[in-house]
């Protein structure tokens, strides 16, 4: 609040700190972060007399309606990945294969990463609920995290690298938890029980039966747990030929089709051989 830095905590209002949080360009969740760590400080003040009320206190913060949560498509995940630096990829992939948090996934270090008993660890200390829980390792996350290069130490995260691959990917707002997001949209179809996921990504059925139950095939999901680092390199490299498939035509070509033979065999459209 630089505009009210000469300001006594007692003459602040609650219509200077809500248009504060309004200035902000933040989306909803930072915003109430932000109301709720000032709310604190203002709070101290409060209690130790330096003024009579909270004025952060009964601001309220419009949040989404309820079961309404954005996700990527499967096309997106894919781009996403492509344009990954290879050292990112770990960290994009548990995220969008194993439904971590990103602060829990910022925090992972490797040696909670088992590939031999399919298990990642989420310790308590890094969990938003503080509470210790394992996450099952999907096969084709298996197969990202074997693709790591470095495997010690926390998993690598990079804001700067992180927003240039969405950027990359032709995506221009980036969302929060939307990874998680589609892991719990995509993971529902085949578990078919809110409880276990809710065991998976730390949460209760609850927060499963309003956020994630979507009109998606067991067989899309599947398809969504199979995209490895193989099949997008199949993907690239088939990707030119597809694009050329798509061209249209050389002029001279276009002037020789029809019923007549090919360029090559044409003495007003090509010098013969």
């Amino acid at each position: 609040m630089a505009a009210h830095e000469s300001r006594l905590t007692c003459d602040v209002t609650a219509t200077d700190v809500e248009h504060w949080i309004r200035s902000l360009d933040i989306g909803l969740v930072s915003r109430e972060s932000y109301r709720r760590n000032l709310s604190t400080f203002l709070e101290f003040g409060r209690r130790h007399g330096y003024s009579r009320v909270n004025p952060a206190a009964d601001i309220k913060i419009k949040r989404r309606p309820e079961g309404e949560v954005t996700i990527l498509t499967p096309e997106e995940v894919r781009a996403l990945l492509s344009n990954c630096a290879p050292e990112l990829m770990a960290y994009v992939a548990i995220c969008a294969f194993a439904g971590l948090r990103p602060s829990e996934t910022a925090a992972l270090d490797w040696a909670d990463i088992h590939v031999d008993t399919m298990q990642i660890e989420v310790r308590a200390r890094h969990s938003k609920t503080r509470r210790y829980r394992l996450v099952p390792i999907q096969l084709n996350l298996a197969a990202w995290l074997t693709k790591s290069e470095v495997r010690t130490g926390t998993v690598y995260h990079s804001r700067r690298k992180f927003r240039e691959a969405y950027k990359a990917a032709e995506m221009p707002e980036w969302r929060m938890d939307v990874l998680r997001h589609f892991y719990g949209t995509y993971r529902l179809p085949i578990l078919k029980s809110a409880d276990a996921l809710a065991l998976e990504m730390g949460n209760s059925p609850d927060v499963i039966f309003r956020h994630y139950r979507r009109p998606v095939t067991e067989a899309s999901a599947l398809a969504y747990f199979a995209i490895t680092p193989d099949s997008l390199e199949t993907e690239l490299r088939t990707q030119p030929e597809s694009d050329a498939a798509n061209q249209p035509l050389p002029e001279e070509l276009v002037q020789c089709s029809g019923r007549n033979p090919p360029a090559a065999l044409q003495p007003n459209c090509a010098q013969a051989a």
